[in-house]
């Protein structure tokens, strides 16, 4: 089961008002945009924040080696439980393997002051089954047929073996916006 993230709006640099109402909002004193003078940011509710996340196509995995945080791109996947994606044995890789907690921020973006942006936690695994690696990995070409920089398959078949097809098993999610 995905649970929401805590809120921390309490502690935000800037805010100026914490208002309850379904959720959190903070009013920030120095945005001065929008009908009452405030850029208003709002907590998405659970629903909004997994609706983005699956209709999202590319996010940033976010994950820690050596005490250093990094972040990179990726094509991905959202079943509803768990983030697929694949990519070549790599930093990234090898850092997951080693620690596997790991995170997706995806974002959606009309403009400066409309905007929304979910962050999911989970922890990383590597699909080792081979009939599950297929699967995936079809779902993976089939919404992305020219997927780039792995490989490109015209046949979709099976993953080559350099390919790792992996799952983020998703635990929280949270999920910001401006309207």
């Amino acid at each position: 089961m995905i649970r929401r993230g805590g809120c921390a709006c309490e502690t935000a640099p800037g805010a100026a008002e914490i208002k309850e109402s379904g959720g959190c909002m903070l009013r920030r004193v120095d945005s001065p945009i929008g009908t009452k003078g405030f850029m208003t940011i709002e907590y998405l509710n659970t629903d909004a924040s997994l609706t983005l996340l699956r209709e999202g196509r590319i996010g940033r995995i976010g994950f820690v080696v050596d005490g250093e945080p990094y972040v990179v791109p990726v094509n991905y996947i959202f079943d509803g439980v768990s983030i697929y994606a694949h990519a070549r044995l790599g930093h990234k890789i090898q850092a997951l393997r080693i620690a596997p907690r790991a995170c997706l921020q995806v974002d959606r973006i009309s403009d400066d002051h409309h905007w929304s942006s979910v962050l999911a936690h989970g922890e990383y695994e590597e699909i080792t089954d081979p009939d599950e690696r297929l699967q995936v990995y079809r779902k993976l070409l089939a919404r992305f047929p020219k997927l780039t920089p792995v490989e490109v398959f015209e046949d979709h078949g099976p993953p080559r073996p350099g390919a790792i097809v992996f799952r983020i098993r998703v635990e929280t999610v949270t999920g910001v916006g401006s309207f």
